[in-house]
C-alpha cells in the first residue's frame, strides 16, 4: 500500500510541473541566500560569497534536475517534454509535418500489407486439405505467372498423369445481386465443378456443383458464409432460394465455410465456369484463367515441372501460332 501511495504521489508531482518548479526555485534561493550570508560573515565580499555558494550547490539547473529525478518518474517526464518539443517543432514547419505524416502513413501501410501477405502465405496454414500437394499452374512467356488459356487447361487435364486433378477459376469480377427489390454489388468468381472437391472444401449448407451443372452455367451458385449472414440473416432455408445475378436467374445451392477464400478474400459468390471441351478456345479466347492442380501422392514438384514442360512442348508443336515460346510454371 505504501508503494502504491508513493507512485500516486510521484504521478501527481509529474503533472503539476509549474507549481513544483516554483517551489524548488524558492527553496533553492532560500538555501543559497543562507550560504551566501555565511560566506560573507567569514569575510568574503557579497559577489564572491554568492559565487562560492553556487559552486557548492552545483548550479540551479543541475540541482533542479537532481530534485526532479527524486520526485518523479524521470523517464516519463523526459518523454513528455520530448513529445512537447516535437509538437512545437512540427507546428513551426507545417510542410515538413505533412510530409512526415504521409511518410509514416505510407510506411505503416506498406508494413501492414507485407505482414498480411506473410501471415496468409507463410504463417497461417492454407485452409485446404493436404495443402502441400496443391500447385498453381501458370503459363510462362515473359511473365512466369501468366494466366492460362482455357484450351491449354483442357489439354493439360486430358494429357497429364501426375495430378490427381486440375481445376480452373476465373479472376474475381463485379456482380449485382438482386432479390425482392434489393440490389447490391459483390465480387464473384466462376469455377469448374471439380474446384471445391480438389481443395477438399465442403459447404456448411447445401451442396456443390455437379459436372452437368458446370456444362450449363448461369443457373446455380454458391455463396460465402459472410454473405449468408449479412444478406440472408443466416436463414437455414437459404438453399434453394432464387436470386438474380446481373439480371440473370440463379438458384443458391449451398453456403461455403466461414474461412474459405481463394486468391481474393472479398469474393462472396461462386458460379460454374461452364467450359465446353468441344469448343476451340484457341480461336475464340485468349488467356484469362487461373489453374490449380493437386499432385498425386509421392510425385515431387520437380517431376511435375519436368512432365508439364514436356507437355507444353507438345502443345507448342501442335499449335505453333498460339503456343510458340509458351511454357508452364508450377508453384506451391
Amino acid at each position: 500500500m505504501r508503494k502504491l501511495r508513493s507512485i500516486a504521489v510521484r504521478l501527481g508531482r509529474l503533472f503539476s510541473t509549474t507549481r513544483r518548479e516554483r517551489e524548488w526555485k524558492a527553496e533553492f534561493e532560500s538555501h543559497l541566500e543562507m550560504h551566501t550570508e555565511d560566506k560573507m560573515r567569514a569575510g568574503l565580499s557579497a559577489e564572491e560569497a554568492r559565487r562560492q555558494a553556487l559552486i557548492e550547490f552545483g548550479g540551479l539547473a543541475s540541482t533542479k534536475d537532481s530534485m526532479r529525478d527524486q520526485a518523479g518518474f524521470v523517464w516519463l517526464d523526459t518523454a513528455l517534454r520530448d513529445v512537447g518539443y516535437a509538437f512545437r517543432a512540427l507546428r513551426r514547419s507545417p510542410a515538413f509535418t505533412v510530409t512526415a505524416i504521409l511518410s509514416l502513413t505510407l510506411g505503416l501501410g506498406a508494413s501492414l500489407a507485407v505482414f498480411t501477405v506473410a501471415d496468409n502465405l507463410l504463417i497461417r496454414p492454407l485452409p485446404y486439405r493436404d495443402a502441400s500437394r496443391l500447385l498453381m499452374i501458370w503459363e510462362s512467356h515473359v511473365d512466369p505467372h501468366n494466366v492460362v488459356s482455357p484450351a491449354n487447361y483442357l489439354d493439360w487435364k486430358r494429357q497429364n498423369d501426375i495430378f490427381e486433378d486440375i481445376a480452373a477459376v476465373s479472376p474475381a469480377r463485379s456482380a449485382i445481386l438482386t432479390r425482392n427489390g434489393r440490389a447490391e454489388e459483390f465480387l464473384a468468381q466462376s469455377v469448374t465443378a471439380n474446384f471445391f472437391p480438389l481443395l477438399g472444401v465442403q459447404p456448411v449448407r447445401g451442396r456443390l456443383f455437379t459436372g452437368k451443372e458446370d456444362r450449363a452455367p448461369g443457373q446455380v451458385m454458391l455463396i460465402s458464409y459472410r454473405l449468408w449472414q449479412s444478406w440472408f440473416g443466416g436463414n437455414e432455408n437459404v438453399v434453394g432460394r432464387n436470386v438474380a445475378i446481373n439480371s440473370l436467374p440463379f438458384t443458391i445451392l449451398g453456403v461455403l465455410p466461414p474461412n474459405f477464400h481463394f486468391l481474393s478474400r472479398d469474393t462472396e459468390i461462386w458460379a460454374p465456369l461452364g467450359l465446353d471441351p468441344a469448343r476451340d478456345y484457341r480461336k475464340t479466347s485468349g488467356r484469362w484463367l487461373f489453374s490449380i492442380g493437386r499432385l498425386r501422392p509421392h510425385v515431387t514438384i520437380r517431376n511435375a515441372q519436368s512432365h508439364m514442360a514436356a507437355l507444353a512442348r507438345r502443345l507448342e508443336q501442335a499449335y505453333p501460332e498460339f503456343n510458340t515460346n509458351w511454357r508452364v510454371n508450377l508453384e506451391p
